[in-house]
């Protein structure tokens, strides 16, 4: 019996210590949504800051657009969502992470890939390769306007799921894109990436989450987030 006492004060010394961690936020979970934009940009570097300062919060990390990690942030589905902003929902609150400008993508054998850089207008008779309107609305209406003001409306030859199969079709040279600047970290091979010359737009990736009170666990990260970001004014 006495051996029993011992080991049953044994498991209450640890669920009081587990209990005043998680009070704290140095143990837990948490969901976080992610586009492809975040996670070619800053997105796994906090990730992994966060991970070794807090190895016992573990993530359950979910693609998906920016409109479908909004609602899921409005209905607790997700406790943050990295997305490209602005983000206007009412009841969520965000700050940028980073900030990309916009660039063409061409497959190596393309004529255009011996240059340093080109204008906009230049694709204008070009097929384009772009992610599908569902899954890329805020970036698609933004690409519409900057193609506007050089003249043309894209000519869209192929829409896909994700920035891997649009820079696999443009490898073939089935057609060209323009993307965020943010692609320079994963751009497959056979792929020439062009400064825009002519384009000073660019579109801002953000953390967003719901408004009011945070879990101690939350509040970790968005602390810790805060400590490895610039100024938003900065970005």
């Amino acid at each position: 019996m006495l051996e029993e006492s011992r080991q049953i004060l044994g498991h209450l010394d640890d669920a009081v210590l587990k209990t005043q961690r998680a009070g704290r936020g140095e143990i837990g979970r948490l969901a976080i949504g992610y586009t492809d934009f975040a996670i070619t940009g800053r997105l796994p570097a906090l990730l992994d800051d966060f991970r070794h300062w807090r190895a016992d919060i573990d993530f359950d990390l979910h693609f998906g657009s920016t409109a479908q990690q909004l609602q899921d942030l409005q209905d607790k589905r997700l406790d943050f969502g990295f997305i490209t902003g602005p983000n206007l929902t009412p009841g969520l609150v965000s700050r940028p992470i980073q900030r990309d400008f916009f660039i063409a993508a061409v497959s190596e054998t393309h004529p255009l890939a011996q240059r340093d850089s080109i204008r906009l207008e230049e694709l204008a008779h070009e097929p384009f390769i772009v992610g599908n309107m569902q899954m890329w609305r805020h970036f698609r209406r933004k690409l519409d306007e900057i193609c506007a003001r050089a003249g043309f409306q894209p000519n869209v030859a192929q829409e896909t799921f994700n920035s891997e199969t649009i820079f696999g079709f443009v490898a073939c040279n089935f057609g060209v894109t323009v993307h965020l600047e943010c692609a320079s970290n994963y751009v497959r091979k056979g792929v020439k990436i062009l400064p825009l010359s002519n384009v000073s737009d660019s579109l801002v990736t953000e953390v967003a989450w719901r408004d009011g009170s945070l879990s101690p666990v939350q509040r970790s990260f968005l602390d810790r987030l805060e400590s490895m970001l610039p100024n938003p004014q900065d970005l």
